[in-house]
């Protein structure tokens, strides 16, 4: 399951972005795992639950994974169920330039299923919302095409959504870094928190569906749920402690070694 959809309060905008999950029908002709059907089915609900309340919805860009889709099958956000939500939101969406035959079709089908057009919001202000220009998708080699990535200030924080850029391409990180995000305004080296929460984040061994070894685990029927996530939680402190810890040291250390 796939999806990167989050909420954002401030002030008086409720703003979700990238409304969507993504969930292969078949793949090596296998149905999805019912684990994952269950977990996708609850992100659903909460996606649904955030476009009924949302005054503002962000479309970085129109992979499945990142917005109501048009042929959704049945794992996915469906468009026509969500379409009446959609009449009185502000939509800021990636325009057309630059996308690809299979994507400008789907945002064409997308527009009409929504009934509204689906303004380009590339490089546009209207506080305290700010939009990229677009910039590249992963690894500029793999031709994935471009995104918009979402400014969000608040009176003390600065929030920035960057999905699917994976700190690629310099020209999307300079952006971001010139944005001035959570970690400028702590004082840190950026870099240094992204390792330290992309390390934390591959941690997880409390939830059956963490890692595959865990899911796999479970379903041999020799452990309960409860009893992975007692030792789960465990596990997955001590990780992140020691892992972080760790990044700070080295991180540290390059930094001596290079002044």
């Amino acid at each position: 399951m796939r999806g990167l959809s989050c909420e954002v309060q401030v002030k008086d905008h409720k703003v979700l972005i990238d409304p969507g999950v993504a969930l292969g029908y078949r793949r090596h002709g296998l149905l999805p795992h019912p684990a994952q059907v269950a977990v996708g089915e609850q992100v659903h609900r909460k996606i649904v639950t955030a476009l009924q309340e949302a005054t503002d919805v962000v479309l970085s860009h129109f992979h499945g994974d990142h917005i109501p889709l048009p042929d959704a099958n049945p794992y996915q956000l469906n468009a026509h169920q969500v379409a009446p939500l959609f009449r009185t939101i502000r939509v800021w969406s990636k325009g057309p330039d630059g996308l690809s035959h299979h994507m400008a079709s789907r945002r064409e089908a997308l527009i009409e299923i929504l009934g509204r057009n689906l303004p380009n919001a590339e490089g546009q202000q209207d506080d305290p919302l700010r939009f990229s220009l677009p910039v590249i998708h992963g690894d500029p080699l793999t031709n994935r095409g471009t995104v918009m990535m979402t400014r969000i200030e608040d009176e003390d924080c600065v929030f920035v959504h960057a999905s699917d850029i994976q700190l690629l391409d310099g020209e999307a990180v300079a952006l971001i870094l010139a944005w001035r995000p959570l970690a400028q305004i702590l004082h840190m080296d950026p870099r240094l928190l992204v390792a330290v929460i992309a390390i934390a984040s591959s941690i997880d061994f409390a939830l059956v569906v963490g890692t595959p070894p865990t899911m796999m685990a479970y379903f041999t029927g020799f452990f309960k749920a409860k009893e992975i996530f007692k030792r789960g939680v465990v596990l997955d402190v001590i990780g992140i402690l020691f892992l972080s810890l760790g990044v700070i040291w080295i991180w540290q250390w390059l930094v001596l070694c290079q002044s």
